[in-house]
C-alpha cells in the first residue's frame, strides 16, 4: 500500500506557525523537490496569491490557484505542485490548535470541492497588508512584552477573514458525496463530544452507521482512520487548554476525560514529541 510522507511544522521557533514568500524562479532545489512530491502536512496551509497562478493536485483533484485569491490546504490532504505558472504568493502554515473551531468547520466543508476564493481589489489589499504585518512581526525581536499576543491577534484576524470569504461558498455547496458528508458529520460531532467519547464505535452509533463504514469513509477521505482523528482532536484541545488557561496537567487530563493523568501525558508526548509542560513553557515564553 502506497504511503505518503507527512511533513510537520517546525516548532523550534515556539510560535505554532511559519510564514514564507515564494517567488517564481527563486525557490531552492530542496524546497522545489518537496513541493513537487506528493505528501501530507499535519497543519493548515494558507496561500495569498500575489501574482501569476499555480496548478496543484489536492487529493487527486487538479486545482488552479490564480491571483488575486486566497486558498488553503487542509491537514492530511495529499497534495503536490503540478506547475508553477510564474506564481508569486505568500504561504502561511498554522498549527491545528491555533485555528478556531468555527473557522475549521468552514474550511472542512470545502473539502469535497477544493477551490480558491477570488478576491476583489479591496480584499486583496487587506490580505496583502495583513501578510506583510504578520511577516514583519514574525521576523521581529521576540523579546517585547506583547509580542505573542500581537502575533496571535494578527493570525486570528487572518483566519476569520479567510473563513468569512469561504463561508458563503460552503453554504451553497450541496454536492458532497456520501463519504465526504459522513466524514464532515463525524468531524462536527467529534469537536463537540471528544471530551466524553473516545471510541470509534460510539461515534458510529451516534451517526447511525457501522464502525467499519465510518472508518472506511474517514480513511477514504483523509487517509487516516477514526482513531487517528480522535487522538488529534484530543491533542488539539489539550494544546488550547495548555496555551489559554492556567489549569494544571491533572485538571486538563480530567477535563478531557482521562482520570489517569499519567496515561494522558504519555499520549500527549507520543503524539507531539514533547511533554505537556514543555509545550506550555515553549509556547508561553
Amino acid at each position: 500500500m502506497k504511503t505518503f510522507p507527512v511533513t510537520h511544522l517546525d516548532r523550534s521557533n515556539g510560535l505554532g506557525l511559519e510564514i514564507r514568500r515564494f517567488v517564481h524562479g527563486k525557490i531552492s532545489g530542496a524546497s522545489l523537490r518537496l513541493l513537487e512530491q506528493a505528501h501530507r502536512d499535519n497543519y493548515y496551509l494558507f496561500f495569498v496569491m500575489v501574482g501569476g497562478s499555480c496548478e496543484t493536485m489536492i487529493d487527486f483533484m487538479e486545482v488552479t490557484f490564480t491571483a488575486p485569491s486566497v486558498c488553503y490546504i487542509l491537514p492530511s490532504q495529499v497534495h503536490r505542485r503540478i506547475n508553477n505558472l510564474s506564481a508569486d504568493y505568500w504561504v502561511l502554515a498554522v498549527d491545528n490548535s491555533f485555528v478556531p473551531q468555527p473557522c475549521r468547520d468552514v474550511f472542512e466543508r470545502q473539502r469535497a470541492n477544493q477551490s480558491s476564493f477570488s478576491c476583489t481589489s479591496v480584499q486583496q489589499k487587506r490580505f496583502l497588508d495583513l501578510m506583510m504585518l504578520l511577516n514583519d512581526l514574525y521576523t521581529d525581536n521576540k523579546s517585547t512584552l506583547f509580542y505573542y499576543s500581537a502575533l496571535n491577534g494578527l493570525l486570528g484576524t487572518f483566519l476569520t477573514m479567510t473563513a468569512d470569504c469561504f463561508k458563503n461558498l460552503s453554504e451553497h455547496d450541496k454536492r458532497q458525496p456520501r463519504l465526504e458528508q459522513l466524514y464532515g458529520d463525524f468531524k462536527q460531532l467529534l469537536s463537540s463530544e471528544v471530551r466524553h467519547i473516545k471510541s470509534a464505535s460510539a461515534y458510529a452509533l451516534k451517526l447511525n452507521v457501522s464502525e467499519t463504514y465510518l472508518n472506511e469513509a474517514t480513511k477514504k477521505v483523509t487517509g487516516f482512520p477514526v482513531s487517528y482523528w480522535i487522538r488529534e482532536e484530543v491533542i488539539c484541545e489539550a494544546k488550547r487548554l495548555l496555551y489559554h488557561t492556567e489549569m494544571d496537567i491533572k485538571q486538563i487530563a480530567y477535563l478531557l476525560g482521562y482520570e489517569d493523568h499519567s496515561y494522558f501525558s504519555r499520549i500527549f508526548r507520543k503524539t507531539t514529541g514533547t511533554s505537556a509542560s514543555d509545550f506550555r513553557r515553549q509556547y508561553r515564553k
